[in-house]
């Protein structure tokens, strides 16, 4: 089993979201979550790339079409 090291920041509602991950659609992997002790430069870094992920989230949104159901719109309103 091989091992891949990314740093992520869990959000406000405890959601942790990993980008690049070097898999196919459809693989099976095992998740660890180790806590990071933080500096603060790795604070900063951290409010950097959840303002990054406000972002992305928001051109998605603009990118839909419709919501499927009210589950979809709740859990939209967690992130």
């Amino acid at each position: 089993m091989n091992a891949y090291k990314i740093e992520a920041v869990v959000a406000e509602n405890g959601t942790v979201i990993l980008r690049g991950l070097p898999f196919q659609v459809g693989d099976t992997v095992e998740v660890i979550v180790l806590e990071q002790r933080s500096s603060p430069q790795q604070v900063q870094s951290a409010h950097d790339s959840i303002t990054l992920d406000q972002d992305y989230l928001r051109g998605v949104e603009a990118q839909m079409s419709e919501w499927i159901s009210a589950e979809d719109e709740a859990a939209y309103h967690d992130l």
